[in-house]
């Protein structure tokens, strides 16, 4: 039984997600990043992980600090037509398995409440080329 659910004042997020069979290293997770942020179509990434220690992550002519230890990217994408392309940048970059699929979800706006505390730490914004 199908239930219709009311889509109004919603936006809709699809998420390519890719689980690396094991935790990125910084190198790794820098080389990933540098790739994916070529990749048109791209809206926001996240990095998911167990806490590590505080270090550096280059992209680019770019660094952000971060204290996880990737084991889970969550990529934002307009298209779900994007995941062959994610996916093709990760067998280029990861010299390891990996598993991807479609989060597809809608979320509400989030509330000026909610913007002063966030809950994922903004690690900034990685320059296109």
């Amino acid at each position: 039984m199908s239930e219709e659910i009311n889509t109004e004042g919603l936006r809709e997020v699809i998420q390519v997600v890719v689980i690396p069979d094991r935790l990125l290293g910084d190198e790794t997770t820098g080389k990933l990043l540098e790739r994916l942020r070529k990749v048109e179509g791209i809206k926001g990434i996240i990095l998911q992980g167990p806490y590590y220690a505080r270090r550096k992550i280059k992209v680019g002519d770019q660094s952000f600090e971060t204290t996880v230890k990737v084991g889970k990217i969550f990529i934002e994408v307009e298209d779900e037509s994007l995941m062959e392309e994610i996916a093709e940048v990760c067998r280029n970059v990861l010299p390891f398995g990996f598993y991807t699929h479609i989060n597809r979800y809608y979320a509400k706006p989030v509330s000026e409440h909610l913007q002063k505390k966030p809950v994922v730490k903004d690690l900034g914004v990685i320059k296109r080329e």
